[in-house]
């Protein structure tokens, strides 16, 4: 029987190069062409015409969506595999007629089943001419010969391979494992210091309290530089989320009310204070003076123009957040906005960007690999932005924005009254 012939379409060429190199080691498949565009995969589609056709959406020229479209136009017969980085394709793919959809860090064997399916029962090869019936009896012990050797070697690629790809990669990949793999490497560190150190030197002038306060100050700094980052966190927090200069903002002239002016809230002084003066300079124009300029609490933010703000978030391998994360970037207190997420997670993050995906202001963008690191994923979130943006705001996954902080930025490059300057 013939091999199944597979045209690959994709505009990033390791991806290409890898496809082509799973495809050498699997029997019955054979890669007969590729392209790096929608408009090349029509013409290669023409001139190989291919049983199955593995096929990106993103690309230059011609997107694979519209590619695809008119390839069934001409051939119905070709199978259209749609192999992708982001799930939110999948509705439109269906829509213009593919016959699957996966993403793209789907392993090896599944990709090889789906393309098998897609033929199921492939075109058995002409019978040979009556003429060549010796000449294939002669040589049947010698082919059955090599055919088994051929078959052996392939089988023990295959089983490589799979050991390598399927068992070795994930177990790299896995947070335990790597957790133990610091762990041997802590405990292998110790080796070498107790090794290079003279211990019973060390054990003669080393009393048991000094051996506790040496433990419990090495504890006390591993715990302090981890929780650095969180404490960082809760002083941008306090510093953009305040009550603006330090007063009660109880009157300003913007707004119609009681001014009281008594300034009774935050002291002017200390350094959280100055910090939140410095961060949030202009982020409200309250002073509470009472001076019948203006006479309102002044505590609400009021925008007259609200514009459209898109909310990136690059994340890596953030299971454990990501809920928390997209919980609070779907709950501001502003309506104008979308959240996407640059995601380049290799654990079970996509599952829960799979249920996020469905919420109506959120995008998923997912990438195979890291290369260019939260650089290049922020590049492909902005690749998808809705056009009418004019803010962007990124948060890291480790922040928690509070439902007013979209307003408080807006009010920072606008001022209350909505206006610019």
């Amino acid at each position: 029987m013939r091999r199944i012939r597979v045209l690959s379409v994709d505009d990033y060429a390791p991806l290409r190069e890898y496809l082509r190199t799973i495809f050498q080691m699997e029997d019955g498949i054979e890669l007969v062409g590729e392209a790096e565009n929608g408009a090349q995969a029509i013409e290669e589609a023409r001139r190989l015409r291919p049983d199955v056709i593995i096929m990106d959406v993103d690309m230059p020229v011609l997107n694979g969506l519209e590619a695809t479209r008119q390839i069934l136009q001409e051939q119905p017969q070709a199978k259209v595999i749609f192999l992708v980085a982001e799930v939110t394709w999948r509705t439109q793919a269906q829509a213009v007629g593919a016959s699957a959809f996966l993403l793209k860090d789907t392993p090896p064997d599944e990709l090889m089943a789906t393309i098998r399916a897609q033929v199921p029962e492939p075109v058995a090869v002409p019978a040979a001419p009556r003429w060549a019936h010796a000449w294939t009896v002669l040589w049947q012990p010698l082919s059955l010969l090599g055919r088994a050797g051929s078959r052996a070697t392939a089988d023990f690629r295959t089983s490589v391979r799979r050991w390598l790809v399927q068992e070795q990669w994930p177990r790299l990949r896995d947070p335990a494992f790597q957790r133990n793999l610091r762990l041997v490497a802590g405990l292998a560190a110790v080796a070498a210091i107790v090794w290079a150190v003279d211990v019973e030197a060390l054990t003669r002038h080393l009393t048991l309290g000094g051996a506790l306060s040496f433990i419990s100050l090495a504890f006390g700094l591993f715990f302090f530089v981890y929780a650095a980052r969180y404490y960082a966190s809760i002083a941008m927090i306090l510093a953009i989320g305040g009550n603006g200069n330090g007063h009660n903002g109880n009157g300003n002239g913007y707004h119609n009310g009681n001014g009281n002016g008594n300034g009774n809230g935050l002291n002017g002084n200390g350094f959280v204070n100055n910090l939140r003066k410095r961060l949030a300079n202009g982020l409200h124009n309250h002073n509470g003076n009472g001076n019948g300029n203006g006479n309102g609490n002044g505590n609400g933010i009021h925008l007259k123009r609200h514009p459209f703000v898109s909310i990136h978030l690059p994340i890596y391998n953030e299971q454990r957040v990501i809920d928390r994360l997209l919980t609070a970037c779907t709950s501001f207190d502003y309506d104008n906005y979308e959240v996407i997420v640059g995601d380049d997670s290799a654990d079970g993050t996509l599952d829960y960007l799979e249920e996020w995906a469905k919420h109506p202001k959120v995008k998923i963008s997912h990438r195979i690999n890291r290369k260019g690191f939260k650089g290049a994923a922020l590049k492909k979130t902005m690749e998808i932005m809705d056009p009418r943006t004019e803010f962007i705001i990124i948060y890291d996954a480790d922040f928690v924005p509070g439902p007013d902080m979209i307003q408080q930025y807006l009010v920072y490059f606008f001022g209350p009254n909505g206006s610019n300057g």
